[in-house]
């Protein structure tokens, strides 16, 4: 007995190997993105002497869509964005940013060593903008203790991710 797909026409048995093929491509986009469609955000966290933030939780929120992106500096204070895992990017626009500082378990917190306000979306002062494709650096001074004060930040883009 011959099989099924033997006695189809040739052009229909290309046709299904191509839509198969088209329907893998774009599950697999779906599942783990197009990285032309997302942005690589990195950067440090230091303290204004120099000294990392390490362990600090960094998130970013999207003015346009309120999706957030974390990620968590490590002991050089080091962090790259992502949705879905540290690192995997994130979409398009504008963003602020919170930085919420690791103080130890709550019977045994340490003192802060930055402001509070990097804790609150309204007085952060961290945003940065970014466009699909670009590899972007935003790195991070702040400031200590509750007094007014002057972040400095810097962002460098890059139009392509390798």
């Amino acid at each position: 007995m011959e099989s099924r797909s033997r006695n189809r026409p040739l052009a229909a048995r290309k046709l299904n190997s191509a839509l198969i093929g088209l329907v893998a491509a774009s599950l697999a986009s779906a599942t783990f993105g197009c990285s032309g469609n997302v942005a690589r955000v990195s950067g440090t966290v230091l303290r204004k002497d120099g000294s990392p933030v390490s362990g600090a939780r960094v998130i970013a929120r999207s003015e346009g869509t309120g999706k957030t992106a974390n990620a968590e500096t490590d002991s050089s204070g080091h962090y790259a964005l992502g949705i879905e895992k540290m690192g995997d990017g994130v979409p398009p626009g504008d963003y602020y940013v919170i930085v919420l500082e690791d103080l130890g378990e709550e019977h045994t917190q340490r003192p802060p060593t930055i402001a509070a306000k990097y804790a609150k979306p309204s007085m952060s002062g961290l945003r940065f903008s970014v466009k699909a494709g670009e590899k972007s650096t935003f790195d991070m001074s702040l400031e200590k203790g509750m007094k007014h004060a002057l972040t400095t930040m810097k962002l460098q883009s890059h139009r392509s991710i390798p």
